[in-house]
């Protein structure tokens, strides 16, 4: 069983670093210019500010184990762990866009009493397959 998350932010991330390598390839060329190639550097480097932090993308259960996929530093990861050692917290909050109201819903799952993982509606996370989950392992 797996939750999926379409997290928006890798897509981001990608053309970002993309779009600076394209920039500084022209702005080489450009003699008169070639101070212009600090700029896409400065923007990596506070890129990688963004090289720790971890974009969840699914979560699985195979038995008594638990495991997130998530995407950082230009890679996909994985993070497993015991479902007895989890704690589940669903949060409901709304947010009012253009005088209507929004149902969004908040995921935490942490892990000895530590926060480890946040999936948000608003990233592609849905309440369905989280219970849906929970039905497969057992605990709902």
């Amino acid at each position: 069983m797996q939750i999926k998350s379409s997290n928006k932010f890798i897509d981001l991330y990608l053309f970002t670093i993309g779009f600076a390598t394209i920039f500084l390839l022209i702005a080489t060329h450009m003699h008169k210019f070639i101070w212009l190639t600090l700029f896409p550097v400065f923007g990596i480097v506070l890129w990688l500010v963004v090289l720790k932090h971890r974009f969840p993308k699914a979560v699985s259960a195979k038995g008594d184990t638990m495991t997130v996929k998530y995407f950082q530093a230009f890679r996909t990861k994985y993070d497993s762990f015991p479902v007895s050692a989890c704690r589940f917290n669903l949060e409901m909050f709304t947010r009012v866009v253009k005088d209507k109201k929004e149902k969004n819903y908040q995921l935490t799952i942490s892990i000895n009493n530590s926060e480890r993982w946040k999936f948000t509606t608003m990233e592609g996370f849905h309440v369905e397959d989280f219970l849906a989950l929970l039905k497969y392992i057992g605990i709902y």
